[in-house]
């Protein structure tokens, strides 16, 4: 019933690698994907699945079933990164400092080549398969704003499913695990107000550098003691400005990190103890400071209902010893975390490492072997189709 010759899967892949190198040599930054977003529509229309845009630059697509039952939607993200690209391919991206180093294209091209195996099927299908071309995946949560839209409405979307290009894995391998997959992402920003002093009379200021260095020292401490060590977290400052010369004690200093974890309560603890630690440290030297902290992805979590249901499809397309089971969450973020709040859904990884193509996620020269979108988009299809005969 579900079946495709040999013919067939070669056409779908050939479509699928002109598809993923068109998207990649005009790459979008977030909430700008409009010509990649028409594009998708002309393949949809092409296909005669009815789409509609959503969200300005985010993509819709409904295929019915010859059947009525379940809905599931498939998620592709189609938003670049500012990237200058590095690699030496006919198709490299022709917008400056912008790329897809992420994978996106071939996100795209997997759906819309599971599009084209589901059209195939489409009388035998029972219920709709509802795509979501997502945009501003890498910022500002494009996931979250379709929802608030109504894209798992009309019709109700039950489940959602999506695949992520994954260099960290040898390639023909899929990555699969139940619960947490990717972390969750907050951003915080500190600014610490002290006064400013001559360098040779420290004791007439109060030095901000000192205080952002004592509460640095002091956050390491906190997560060595205080988070459990068996729960992932990671609490990473990148940046630190302070001062204005050699010999002037610094008026102020600006921490911005990032905070990584999978746990909700942990989250909280992180949130609330730096902000007291920050303001002991500032109270006992006389500094101020303003706290800035915003929570941006949620954990993704993986329901295991999907993943057990995705594992039965990944064994008619991978190699039984290729069906990986990760035992540890990636501490990246994903704002399809969105999705699994709402509806059970889950995330897996199709493996692209090789001895060609080992850069990893967001290098300026990062590439897979396409044939790999061939198993993502069977990958994709049927686990579609398992899910409305469940």
């Amino acid at each position: 019933m579900y079946h495709l010759e040999l013919s067939e899967k070669n056409e779908i892949l050939q479509e699928m690698i002109q598809i993923r190198r068109k998207i990649h040599a005009d790459p979008e930054l977030s909430t700008q994907e409009y010509k990649t977003s028409k594009y998708i529509q002309s393949i949809l229309q092409s296909m005669e699945v009815h789409e509609y845009i959503l969200c300005d630059t985010g993509v819709v697509g409904l295929l019915e079933g010859g059947q009525q039952g379940k809905t599931i939607g498939i998620r592709a993200d189609i938003d670049a990164l500012s990237i200058q690209e590095k690699n030496d391919v006919s198709y490299i991206s022709k917008n400056p400092e912008v790329m897809h180093a992420c994978g996106h294209d071939g996100h795209v091209a997997m759906a819309l080549g599971a599009a084209m195996i589901l059209k195939k099927w489409q009388k035998n299908i029972k219920g709709n398969i509802k795509f979501f071309f997502q945009p501003a995946e890498e910022q500002y949560g494009g996931a979250e704003r379709m929802i608030q839209a109504g894209v798992l409405q009309n019709p109700t979307v039950d489940a959602a499913i999506a695949l992520h290009l994954w260099p960290d894995l040898s390639k023909g391998t899929i990555g699969c695990k139940e619960g947490p997959i990717m972390a969750s992402n907050d951003r915080i920003k500190i600014t610490i107000k002290g006064k400013s002093g001559h360098g040779a009379m420290p004791q007439t200021g109060i030095d901000a550098l000192s205080v952002a260095s004592t509460f640095y020292q002091a956050v390491q401490q906190f997560q060595a003691r205080e988070i459990n060590p068996l729960t992932p977290a990671v609490i990473t400052f990148g940046m630190l400005s302070a001062g204005t010369s050699y010999n002037i004690i610094p008026n102020e200093a600006i921490l911005q990190g990032t905070i990584r974890t999978t746990d909700e309560a942990v989250r909280d603890q992180i949130e609330q103890r730096l902000e007291q630690m920050l303001k002991s440290i500032c109270e006992m030297v006389g500094a101020t400071y303003e706290w800035e902290y915003a929570r941006q992805y949620p954990v993704t979590n993986n329901h295991s209902s999907i993943v057990n249901l995705a594992k039965e499809s990944a064994a008619m397309v991978f190699e039984k010893d290729k069906i990986l089971t990760l035992d540890k969450p990636y501490m990246t973020a994903e704002d399809f975390s969105y999705f699994t709040q709402e509806i059970p859904g889950a995330m897996f990884f199709i493996g692209t490492k090789d001895e060609n193509y080992a850069y990893p996620l967001h290098h300026e020269k990062f590439n897979f072997d396409e044939k790999v979108l061939l198993d993502g988009a069977l990958f994709l299809a049927l686990t579609a189709v398992l899910f409305l005969e469940s």
